[in-house]
């Protein structure tokens, strides 16, 4: 049972890892063309 946990608590860890990699991927390709258009149109 031990081990079992630990299995999950490692999956936890590295899906809760590759969810901030997303979203800041996500973020980051959501905002970049909110500031091209902010550069150019100044």
């Amino acid at each position: 049972m031990l081990f079992h946990s630990s299995i999950q608590k490692d999956l936890a860890r590295s899906f809760a890892a590759a969810f901030v990699v997303f979203a800041t991927i996500l973020k980051m390709m959501l905002a970049m063309p909110q500031l091209r258009r902010t550069d150019g149109g100044t």
